[in-house]
């Protein structure tokens, strides 16, 4: 379908004890927003040997364990500790070669979508077990690997170690690891609720002995010697100082009374015309368009071509809500500048929903427009097919350029 799915080749590697599915050259497969930020699809792999029906391993990934493999143009899966130790468990009794079935379903419904599409899978590096994983293992419920999720749930724990060759005691390293682990967190954790219990006791039995009475009925004492020490001011002075504030207090009020009174007439006047308060109601609703401008000027910051990597920019891009005029100008910008793969993945994302985007990634292939970039190769038969996403979200210059390219 594309110019970068030559051939469908995975691996399976591992970092930092946690187990990774990269799915080579197949991004422009999916036709959903996969890895762009979005999570609205997602993918169910099933892990098989070559040429074989038996189920090696099954699960719904999350979309947030989805991101873009760039090197490759494809897709990094983190896969749960239980998937990839049965993979690799089972590397020894098939020589390493596994295929991939990888499907596309919506998680609203989790309805498959699209076709399901077969990797050529093989392990890289260290592919030993991951021993010791902390992570959730909670999958969709009703996800396209649900039956398979619950009958992998009831099968023992021979299974999992079912290929390894005999001259390799995985299995009782395992028991082993976990018995150990278990002797031990029980009685630290005794330890901690002891400590707990003896803190929880100590500060009980301080609150109950540092209450003495002498604390206690110091702030009184205090406070009466400060009540009795008021008193001793001399009577007739505050009199005096009394009546002199009242009397300076009538006055106020007297001449307050008198320069108020020319002012009465002013009552009866006519009131103001209402239109004089017009330009002031007026003035106080213009804020809104700033603030309308000052949400496009974030987008188009946030949405800015720079040197930071390119998912980077996207995560950035994507947080401000763009609109689909600020998308079109970073892909443009990203092929004038021979950013390739971060103006192609914007586009291809972008164009499976906007026909404006996809009408744009056509021109790049048309052999009969003038755009053109570095990045893009003329390809009549990759124009056809973003004119006719163009054409089937609705626009209509995009049925004029498919009778062009046909003629």
């Amino acid at each position: 379908m594309s110019e970068f799915t030559e051939k469908l080749t995975a691996s399976i590697i591992k970092e930092n004890n946690q187990g990774y599915l990269i799915l080579k050259n197949c991004w422009s497969l999916f036709d959903s927003n996969i890895g762009v930020g979005g999570n609205t699809h997602s993918f169910n792999i099933s892990i098989r040997p070559e040429n074989a029906q038996e189920l090696v391993a099954e699960e719904s990934v999350r979309p947030e364990d989805i991101s873009f493999y760039s090197p490759e143009k494809g897709y990094k899966v983190r896969l749960s500790a239980q998937t990839f130790n049965n993979v690799s468990s089972q590397v020894n009794r098939y020589n390493g070669k596994f295929e991939t079935f990888v499907k596309e379903f919506i998680t609203a419904d989790n309805k498959v979508c699209g076709s399901t599409q077969d990797f050529f899978t093989s392990p890289e590096g260290d592919i030993s077990l991951i021993l010791d994983s902390h992570e959730p293992q909670a999958q969709y419920v009703n996800s396209p690997s649900a039956a398979s999720a619950n009958a992998a749930g009831s099968a023992s724990s021979e299974s999992l170690f079912s290929g390894v060759n005999q001259d390799v005691p995985l299995s009782q390293n395992v028991q082993s690891a976990g018995g150990k682990k278990k002797s031990f967190m029980i009685p630290l954790i005794a330890a901690i609720v002891a400590l707990l219990l003896l803190l929880a006791a100590f500060l009980v039995w301080k609150n109950f002995f540092s209450g003495d009475d002498s604390v206690v009925s110091q702030p009184p004492a205090v406070t009466e010697e400060k009540l009795t020490e008021e008193p001793k001011k001399d009577p007739a002075l505050d009199e005096s100082k009394k009546a002199e504030e009242e009397n300076k207090n009538t006055e106020t009020v007297a001449s307050d009374d008198n320069s108020q009174k020319p002012a009465e007439p002013a009552v009866n006047e006519e009131p103001q015309n209402p239109a004089d308060n017009q330009p002031a109601q007026s003035t106080a609703q213009t804020p809104k368009d700033p603030a309308n401008s000052t949400a496009a000027n974030s987008s188009s910051a946030a949405c800015t071509l720079s040197a930071e990597k390119d998912e980077v920019i996207i995560s950035n891009c994507l947080s401000s809500n763009p609109k689909i005029e600020v998308i079109s100008t970073l892909s443009e910008q990203s092929l004038e500048n021979d950013r390739c793969d971060l103006g192609k993945r914007l586009l291809s994302s972008y164009g499976r929903k906007d026909s404006s985007a996809a009408y744009l990634f056509a021109k790049y292939f048309d052999p009969n427009s003038t755009a053109q970039s570095k990045c893009i190769q003329k390809d009549k038969t990759q124009a056809l097919y973003w004119y006719q996403k163009a054409a089937d979200l609705g626009m209509n210059e995009a049925n004029e350029a498919i009778g062009k390219l046909k003629e």
